[in-house]
């Protein structure tokens, strides 16, 4: 836990949406979890867990899958939706949980994934 009390997860969650990741997996084993349900393993390995991405998950038996590449895919992992909950969980750690960055470089990375998207501000 950090001096003003962001958690491990938090930093990490944070890190991995700042750098357009969306969770972890584990890719020598069926391991992998989303950035909504964060190291549900309560213990991650620092060896093993790496940055993943969500697939499709046709005919894998999971609801959900993470890989660490995301070049099969023909839509980019990032969405509208997904910048706009990362956005907000910005905001309120900024305003509420003392989060200090460098905010005008913070707010420029959520207009470049935007802009991204096709959205123009």
């Amino acid at each position: 836990m950090s001096k003003d009390g962001t958690s491990l997860r938090e930093m990490a969650a944070q890190w991995l949406r700042e750098n357009h990741y969306d969770g972890l997996c584990n890719p020598d084993g069926e391991c992998g979890c989303g950035l909504d349900d964060l190291m549900p393993c309560q213990c991650p390995n620092e060896r093993d867990c790496v940055c993943a991405y969500e697939i499709p998950a046709e005919d894998s038996g999971y609801d959900r899958v993470f890989c660490t590449s995301n070049s099969e895919q023909n839509a980019p992992s990032d969405n509208v939706e997904r910048v706009a909950r990362d956005l907000y969980e910005w905001i309120d750690g900024v305003l509420n949980k003392n989060w200090c960055m460098e905010l005008p470089a913070d707010l420029d990375r959520y207009k470049k994934r935007l802009e991204a998207l096709g959205v123009a501000l």
